[in-house]
């Protein structure tokens, strides 16, 4: 574990000694022990941040083969025939399923698995329902809108806890290309570990969903730049929002709004470096 990890202190050698048999205590079998809707602590848990979390972990640490179980136990299970994962918002059910950022996050950890423990066939038997979520993120993308300053853009939730309060959101759209990107490389070609053997491959498919993840990308970049604003002090500095800026918002009201002090909306700009854009972002 120590040197899957790459540590070196004694004391943090220990915590993850302790830390790693505690973090199985969250599945019974494969399934979570948490996320159960109202319930949260109980078997039968759908929310994908508990299994994303871990089954990252596991391909990171070597054990490839508990990871790909986890993931495909959830593919499986969770994703239903119109490619949506479980959780209807419970403040808006009729409107949109609450984390759209899961989507994405989903696809890419698909294609981590594979690259990860090389093992095609594990592949080929998830393959369906992924190609139902890809599917339902480009549904999202089609019924964005066509002009405006969210032109482009999924509109949604960014994630459960805040479901109540959907907005045209930069972690929910660049999560979503990087999942289309990831899954589009896959099947086109262009990543830098060709697929292994058994992975049943699209091309044509891969490089429709390349060619909508670079139109998305573009309404992305787009809508940051007319979504920066500048401080009144330095008009040099600008500052990056959780989810598009309305005509005529000003930096000095939006600090003061209840958005910012609720501390999880400031880590969906952090979603987005993760997502891949930094670099994109940095430079406008």
């Amino acid at each position: 574990l120590s040197r899957a990890c790459m540590v070196q202190s004694v004391s943090q050698r220990s915590h993850m000694a302790a830390g790693w048999p505690c973090s199985q205590t969250d599945y019974v079998g494969l399934d979570q022990n948490y996320g159960a809707g109202s319930v949260y602590w109980g078997p039968g848990g759908s929310l994908l941040l508990t299994t994303a979390a871990m089954a990252s972990s596991l391909l990171r640490m070597g054990l490839a083969n508990r990871a790909l179980d986890l993931i495909g136990y959830y593919l499986d299970r969770f994703v239903g025939a119109d490619g949506t994962l479980p959780g209807k918002c419970a403040a808006n059910p009729t409107q949109f399923n609450d984390g759209l950022a899961d989507y994405g996050r989903l696809l890419q950890l698909y294609v981590n698995c594979i690259h990860y423990s090389r093992n095609g066939t594990w592949a080929a038997a998830h393959a369906a329902p992924i190609a139902r979520v890809v599917n339902y993120l480009r549904q999202l993308r089609a019924s964005a809108p066509t002009s405006g300053v969210a032109a482009g853009l999924v509109y949604g939730s960014a994630e459960h806890d805040r479901c109540g309060e959907p907005d045209y959101y930069f972690n929910v759209n660049a999560w979503g290309w990087r999942g289309l990107v990831a899954i589009g490389r896959l099947h086109a070609g262009g990543d830098p570990l060709p697929p292994p053997e058994g992975v049943p491959i699209n091309a044509t498919w891969g490089n429709e969903i390349i060619a909508e993840a670079v139109r998305w990308r573009g309404d992305i970049l787009a809508t940051i730049g007319r979504s920066l604003i500048n401080t009144t002090t330095n008009p040099h500095v600008p500052f990056f929002l959780p989810s598009v800026a309305r005509s005529g918002t000003g930096l000095n009201s939006w600090l003061l709004s209840s958005c910012l002090r609720r501390s999880r909306l400031q880590c969906y700009v952090f979603e987005v470096n993760g997502a891949g854009l930094s670099l994109e972002c940095q430079v406008l």
